[in-house]
């Protein structure tokens, strides 16, 4: 699953709600200018917030789009950000026969024109192929994902969830050593899946945060278990994810940015 905006001019709505159906449909998670924005909130600070928590952004390119300052805002925020981290992120999308702007002319595009159907499977293809690109090499790739859903947290939704944690914590604590571990490893077989992460790559993270020093393999074990426990303990994060989860997730982000930072 990738995290995509959608950039469009209002003259092509109609065009824009149907990529965003086809998109959800496949998995991925998509925002435009009609998603998530509350009343009274910023909409420019709320659209500039989603572009750079997307992953993607498509740009929808007509004859209206084109001549569209915002439009032409928009994927440009998310085109420097593309030049200066090295990976694709502006993927452009042709609506009509219209001219396609300059810094975007070297870019392939998909053409919805004249075949919705095989211009989508060829969006779809590259935003699977690219997203597999980052996922190969960051841990943290899920970051801006994660975020999102703790923003979305009412303060009621914040307190079910901390008691859902501590009943967790209180049956793990009640059971045989044997059912904790298959009950700790599957809280986090179900979170790694949800992000698109691996047991080898966490594994991985935490040893480069000198919070893991055993193999660093696919086997979800015992030993990656202990390890985030102690983690959880160290940073005051017991009873908030029951093992690994988003909290976890992202105070791990947050310390292996501090030490980027830092070196």
């Amino acid at each position: 699953m990738a995290s995509i905006f959608l950039s469009h001019s209002s003259f092509d709505r109609d065009a824009c709600r149907r990529l965003a159906g086809d998109l959800t449909r496949s998995g991925h998670r998509v925002w435009f200018d009609e998603t998530g924005i509350r009343v009274g909130e910023s909409i420019l600070s709320a659209l500039e917030r989603r572009i750079e928590e997307s992953e993607f952004l498509i740009v929808l390119l007509s004859a209206r789009a084109v001549n569209s300052r915002w439009v032409d805002r928009e994927w440009k925020l998310k085109y420097w950000d593309e030049v200066q981290r090295g990976t694709v992120a502006v993927l452009p999308v042709r609506l009509d026969d219209c001219s396609v702007p300059g810094l975007l002319q070297e870019k392939k595009y998909a053409d919805l024109s004249r075949s919705w159907e095989s211009g989508l499977n060829e969006l779809l293809a590259s935003i699977h192929y690219f997203a597999t690109l980052r996922r190969d090499g960051d841990f943290y790739r899920a970051t801006a994902q994660v975020w999102s859903e703790e923003r979305t947290l009412t303060a009621d939704q914040r307190v079910g969830r901390a008691e859902h944690w501590d009943d967790f914590a209180a049956l793990v604590d009640a059971v045989g050593d044997s059912e904790r571990l298959r009950i700790q490893c599957e809280n986090t077989r179900h979170y790694l899946r949800k992000y698109g992460l691996t047991v080898r790559e966490l594994k991985k993270a935490l040893h480069d945060l000198e919070s893991y020093d055993g193999l660093v393999d696919d086997e979800l074990d015992e030993r990656l278990v202990v390890a985030l426990v102690r983690f959880q303990v160290a940073h005051n994060l017991r009873h908030h994810d029951g093992v690994f989860g988003p909290v976890t997730y992202l105070k791990m982000a947050e310390l292996a940015k501090s030490r980027e930072v830092g070196a």
